[in-house]
C-alpha cells in the first residue's frame, strides 16, 4: 500500500468554516413538515434520477414534502419538484444560502462512475452543517460516502429499493432526521473545521510550492502491478501539469494582444465578408457509429435554412465504416479528414472524456475557409434554423460570439433545457455556438484535463476573460441525445 504522502501526491482533505452557516452551537431547530434538498447545475438531473422515483413516492404519500432543488433555476427542473432556489456564487454565500433553505433530508445520489467515484464527501458535510439527515449512495469498492457510518451519522442507500424504504422512514419520523442531523454535525465540527484542518492544508501547499506539479496515483487494478512504474509515471505528469499551467498563463496574457491584434483598432474581431452573407465553417468530430453520424448529425447542417456553409469532418481514428458512411453522402460542400494517430491520454481514465473532440477540432479549425465557425459535438443534431438564428443575432448586436440554448437527453429519455446568460461552466453546450472566424487563434487545449476543464469550456472561458464580445439568444439551437456520436 503506498505511503499517505510520497513524491508525486499530497491529499488536502475537505474542511469548512462553520461561521458561513450561520449556526450556533447548538444545533438548528428543523421545520415541522419535510423538505428534501438536491443541490447542483441541471446537468446534475443525471444523478437525481437515482433517487427521483422514491422522492416521489414519498411526497405523494407523506403529507407536507416539499421537493427542494438549488443551483438550477431552469424549467425541466421546476417541472419535477416544489421549490427551486437559483445558484449562489461563492462558497460562504453558498453555504449561508443552503443553511437558510433549512432542509430536512439532504440528497447525494451517485451514478458508479468513475468520475463520481473520484466526488469528495463535500455533500455530507454541507448538509450536516445545514441540518440535514444526509442519504447517500453506496459505492461497492470505495466511494466518497464511505465517511457515513451507514444508520449512524447518515444512510446509505444501494439500490432503487434502498432509496424508497430510506426516504420514507425519515419522512415519516422527524425524531430520526434530527438524530442523524446532530451525530453528523457533531463529527463534521470535530474533524473537519478549516481550523483543524489549516496546518495539514499549510504542509500540503508548501510541499506543492516546493516539487511544482501534482499528481494521484490511480487505483491497482491488476495484481502485482509495477508500483513503481506508475508512481514515476504520475511524477511525470505532475511536472507535465505544472509546464501546462505556466503556458496557460503566457497564453492567456497573450490572448488580450491578439484580440488587439486581430481587431486592428475596430470594436469587433470580424474577418473581412463577415456581415456579407458569409462562408459558415461546421466543425464536427467524428468517431465511430458512421449511420448515426450521417443521418443525425451531418444531415441537420445539410438541412439548415441558412445555405451558404462548408461542413468539416475531421475523424479520431474513426472506423472504415464511418470514413465511407461520411464519404457516400457525396455533398461538395462536406470535406472528411481521418486523423491517423490518436494524441496522449491522461493517466487517470476518469479523464479521457476531456481530452474528447479536442485534436480533431483544431485540425478543423485549420481546415475552416469561413469567416464565422460553428462547432457541432459529434452525435448533435442542429435545429433547422440554428445557423441563421445565431448568424442574425450576431449581426444585430455585433457580436463576436453568440450562443442559444440547447435540449439535452439524459439516459432515462428524459430532457431538459440548458443554456442562459452569463456564460458558466456547464452552463451551454459546444454544439450552440457561433463565432467570428477571427477567433481562430484561440484553439482547444488538448491538455485541458490537467485542470478538470472540458475542451469546449476551457476555449470559451478564455475567450471570455480575453474581453471578446458575447452574446446569448434564448432560443433552442440544438439536441444532444444522451447516447453521443
Amino acid at each position: 500500500m503506498a505511503a499517505r504522502y510520497n513524491d508525486a501526491i499530497r491529499v488536502v482533505r475537505n474542511a469548512l468554516d462553520p461561521t458561513w452557516y450561520g449556526l450556533t452551537a447548538a444545533a438548528p431547530e428543523l421545520p415541522g413538515d419535510p423538505r428534501i434538498l438536491h443541490y447542483g447545475a441541471v446537468g446534475r438531473m443525471r444523478e437525481y434520477e437515482v433517487c427521483r422515483e422514491a422522492v416521489d413516492q414519498v411526497a405523494r404519500s407523506v403529507p407536507g414534502v416539499r421537493r427542494v432543488w438549488l443551483g438550477a433555476d431552469e424549467d425541466s427542473v421546476r417541472s419535477i419538484v416544489d421549490e427551486v432556489h437559483p445558484y449562489v456564487e461563492g462558497a460562504p454565500a453558498f453555504a449561508a444560502a443552503l443553511a437558510a433553505i433549512r432542509p430536512d433530508i439532504g440528497l447525494a445520489p451517485l451514478v458508479d462512475d468513475e468520475f463520481d467515484r473520484g466526488r469528495s464527501e463535500l455533500h455530507w458535510l454541507e448538509y450536516a452543517m445545514a441540518g440535514a439527515a444526509t442519504v447517500a449512495t453506496w459505492t461497492m469498492g470505495g466511494g466518497p460516502y464511505d465517511v457515513i457510518r451507514d444508520g449512524v451519522d447518515g444512510m446509505l442507500a444501494r439500490n432503487r429499493a434502498d432509496w424508497r424504504e430510506v426516504l420514507r422512514r425519515l419522512a415519516a419520523s422527524r425524531t430520526m432526521r434530527q438524530e442523524l442531523a446532530g451525530r453528523a454535525r457533531e463529527r463534521v465540527l470535530s474533524e473537519y473545521d478549516a481550523n483543524v484542518r489549516a496546518e495539514e492544508w499549510a504542509d500540503a501547499y508548501r510541499w506543492a510550492a516546493e516539487h511544482g506539479g501534482r499528481g494521484a496515483l490511480p487505483r491497482l487494478h491488476a495484481v502485482g502491478a509495477d508500483f513503481s512504474a506508475l508512481a514515476t509515471r504520475t511524477a511525470t505528469e505532475a511536472r507535465d501539469a505544472l509546464r501546462h499551467r505556466q503556458r496557460s498563463r503566457t497564453d492567456a496574457h497573450d490572448a488580450v494582444e491578439l484580440l488587439a491584434e486581430a481587431r486592428r483598432g475596430r470594436r469587433l474581431c470580424w474577418p473581412d465578408g463577415a456581415d456579407d452573407h458569409p462562408l459558415v465553417s461546421v466543425i464536427i468530430p467524428a468517431w465511430d457509429r458512421g449511420p448515426t453520424f450521417v443521418e443525425r448529425s451531418i444531415a441537420s447542417v445539410l438541412a439548415q435554412t441558412y445555405q451558404n456553409i462548408e461542413v468539416i469532418v475531421v475523424g479520431d481514428c474513426a472506423n472504415r465504416e464511418t470514413v465511407e458512411t461520411i464519404e457516400a453522402v457525396g455533398d461538395p460542400r462536406i470535406r472528411m479528414e481521418n486523423l491517423a494517430v490518436s494524441g496522449p491520454q491522461p493517466l487517470r481514465p476518469e479523464r479521457a472524456r476531456l481530452t474528447s473532440g479536442s485534436r480533431q477540432c483544431n485540425r478543423a479549425l485549420e481546415m475552416a475557409r469561413g469567416q464565422w465557425i460553428a462547432p457541432q459535438a459529434g452525435g448533435d443534431e442542429f435545429t433547422p434554423d440554428h445557423i441563421e438564428i445565431l448568424l442574425a443575432e450576431a449581426m444585430e448586436r455585433r457580436l463576436e460570439f453568440v450562443y442559444g440554448s440547447s435540449w439535452i437527453e439524459v439516459p432515462n429519455g428524459l430532457w431538459f433545457r440548458l443554456g442562459k446568460w452569463p456564460p458558466r461552466r456547464a452552463g451551454f453546450a459546444a454544439g450552440s455556438v457561433l463565432y467570428s472566424a477571427g477567433l481562430r487563434f484561440f484553439h482547444f487545449d488538448e491538455e485541458c484535463w490537467r485542470e478538470d476543464e472540458p475542451p469546449d469550456w476551457s476555449m470559451w472561458r478564455r475567450m471570455l476573460e480575453a474581453g471578446v464580445g458575447m452574446g446569448f439568444v434564448d432560443r433552442v439551437v440544438v439536441r444532444r441525445y444522451a447516447e453521443g456520436p
